[in-house]
């Protein structure tokens, strides 16, 4: 019986942890090699974004933004629970900038920004991890960036839940439960 109490326990463990890494992004890897599952809303003049294979972090593909005179947009609405927390994570790259012109990027929470970067210099693969809230049931996250005439490189974008610490004190009196019922059946 105490077998089964510990495999009980290391179930529920593994439970909350594999709930908590469900990844909310479709199509966050750019893997269809396309937008698909994304919103593209090109700048109004000298848009240049797409998804290549030129220079992914990870995989096959990743996406470029880099407008001439305004920022090109993509954004993606997710479905959350409000109240939760959730972990807002991607990697970015700054490259081919040749030149001393406005440059910027900026990332999204449900309209709040969480990243500015602006006329900064070229720079490898950056992991940008933000602990945020939803606020509603569904949440949109966006990027947006202008560099001429480089480009910004996105790839890897990750939401997934925040395991809530107290779910994790339930596993105490669920276990005090289950010694309850291995002492009855032990009489």
């Amino acid at each position: 019986m105490k077998k089964v109490l510990v495999l009980a326990f290391i179930v529920m463990v593994l439970c909350a942890f594999n709930s908590a890494r469900a990844d909310l992004v479709v199509n966050g890897g750019f893997e269809t090699g396309d937008w698909t599952c994304w919103t593209t809303v090109p700048a109004s003049s000298g848009s240049s974004f797409l998804v290549d294979g030129v220079l992914p972090h990870s995989g096959s593909y990743a996406a470029a933004l880099g407008s001439i005179y305004t920022d090109d947009t993509i954004y993606q609405y997710l479905t959350t629970t409000p109240g939760q927390s959730y972990s807002f994570s991607f990697w970015l790259e700054k490259q081919e900038s040749r030149s001393s012109t406005f440059s910027d990027f900026h990332a999204y929470w449900n309209g709040t920004e969480v990243l500015t970067l602006i006329n900064v210099a070229n720079f490898g693969y950056t992991e940008y991890s933000y602990t945020v809230q939803a606020t509603t049931a569904s949440t949109l996250i966006k990027f947006a960036g202008t560099e001429p005439p480089g480009r910004f490189n996105l790839d890897d974008v990750h939401v997934n839940p925040v395991p809530i610490p107290g779910a994790l004190l339930l596993l105490g009196p669920g276990l005090v439960g289950l010694t309850a019922v291995r002492k009855r059946l032990k009489k």
